[in-house]
């Protein structure tokens, strides 16, 4: 019996269940400005994807390429509604 798929859709699982409080973290305290970092993230993943041979480790770093450039579009079109909605940067108090 061949158990891939399974194996596959259990990593997939994982992995969005793991990088779901990462961004909600990585935004947080960072802003939008983490978008870079995951289209960063996202193009290396895309190369050493096209390098691994190995059937489900390569399926492990797609799912990883997806779900990254997903975060990356969703991050982009949040800054592009704050930027519509007229949202100011926040202002720094200096504490004499």
């Amino acid at each position: 019996m061949y158990f891939d798929g399974i194996i596959i859709g259990l990593i997939a699982f994982i992995m969005i269940g793991l990088f779901h409080p990462l961004v909600i973290y990585g935004e947080y305290h960072f802003g939008v400005k983490i978008c870079t970092l995951f289209f960063c993230f996202g193009i290396i993943s895309c190369i050493i994807l096209i390098i691994i041979e190995n059937k489900i480790i390569s399926a492990t770093i797609a799912i990883i390429d997806f779900i990254v450039f997903g975060v990356y579009m969703n991050c982009s079109n949040r800054k592009k509604e704050l930027k519509m909605a007229g949202f100011q940067k926040r202002k720094t108090i200096k504490i004499r």
